[in-house]
């Protein structure tokens, strides 16, 4: 069973200070159990089946009409690939600051709880960072300048590690794992960390310290566990690509729940150095990104 703590609720973190996370679907409280009829499941929004995509009753998907939250989408960049976009950061025409910026206003503004944690400062000064370098002909590759969101059990400078859980410490880790500070030699934008099933046991991200993030497509509706906050950031246009990790599904289902690509690379291709273990032997760490 996964690690349970009866304290209050956390939000979710900013630069180390407390904001309002995304308040919808909390489990259930003590003594009432997870059961609902088919009824309540059918007509209730914010109530989940077990896993994206999959419900107990024959009903019409209930999509929401905007999943960001009424922040702005003129940015038609937003929800494409990076294959596209690098080539468009590369030769300024998109530019890194302003692409940083509106993601960064649409995952605070986003009611689908994507993310645990928000590094604006961090962000917006590795985004700066690369559009001067790029302008000065310095380019990185295909991840220069590209914003991503990194699953909220790896070690992330300036931000704490809580694996969605209400157990584990708030201090802003110190160091990134090697394979975070990898995508930052890289160039790659960290905007911050995403929400996951408890200490990334369980298949449905149902159990999070933080509520669940819900689907992008109909918030009634799981996005897949445990690295659901990752898929969530990716298929709702909050982020280019997440970090996630695999140990018997962690990746690849809510990948699919959510219409994404996921990888579980062989083991031990990523070290999962700086990634808070489920099982060792079979822990993966693995991207998810858009098809």
């Amino acid at each position: 069973m996964a690690l349970r703590s009866r304290s209050a609720v956390p939000r979710r973190q900013d630069e180390g200070r407390h904001v309002a996370g995304g308040g919808a679907g909390r489990r259930p409280a003590p003594g009432t159990g997870g059961t609902r009829s088919a009824a309540q499941r059918a007509g209730q929004g914010n109530h989940r089946a077990p896993l994206g995509g999959v419900a107990a009753t024959s009903h019409r998907l209930r999509r929401s009409p905007d999943p960001t939250g009424g922040a702005p989408m003129s940015d038609t960049w937003t929800h494409r690939q990076i294959h596209e976009l690098a080539p468009a950061l590369a030769g300024g025409n998109v530019s890194p600051v302003e692409l940083t910026e509106q993601l960064l206003a649409r995952a605070a503004a986003s009611p689908l709880n994507a993310f645990t944690t928000l590094l604006h400062d961090q962000a917006r000064s590795a985004a700066d960072e690369a559009a001067r370098e790029i302008a000065a002909g310095l380019y990185r590759g295909p991840l220069h300048g590209v914003p991503l969101s990194i699953k909220d059990l790896f070690r992330v400078a300036g931000a704490p590690t809580t694996a969605a859980s209400a157990v584990t410490s708030r201090t802003p880790s110190s160091r990134d794992a090697p394979v975070v500070a990898r995508l930052r030699a890289a160039g790659a934008v960290v905007l911050g960390t995403c929400n996951l099933h408890e200490f990334a046991f369980g298949t449905t991200g149902e159990d999070s310290a933080f509520g669940p993030a819900l689907h992008p497509l109909d918030q009634s509706r799981s996005p897949g566990g445990s690295s659901g906050g990752s898929a969530v950031s990716v298929a709702a246009g909050l982020a280019f690509a997440s970090l996630g990790t695999d140990t018997g599904g962690s990746v690849r289902i809510p990948a699919a729940a959510c219409g994404l690509v996921g990888l579980k690379p062989t083991f031990g291709e990523i070290t999962c150095d700086g990634v808070i273990p489920l099982a060792p032997t079979l822990d993966h760490v693995g991207p998810l990104a858009r098809p």
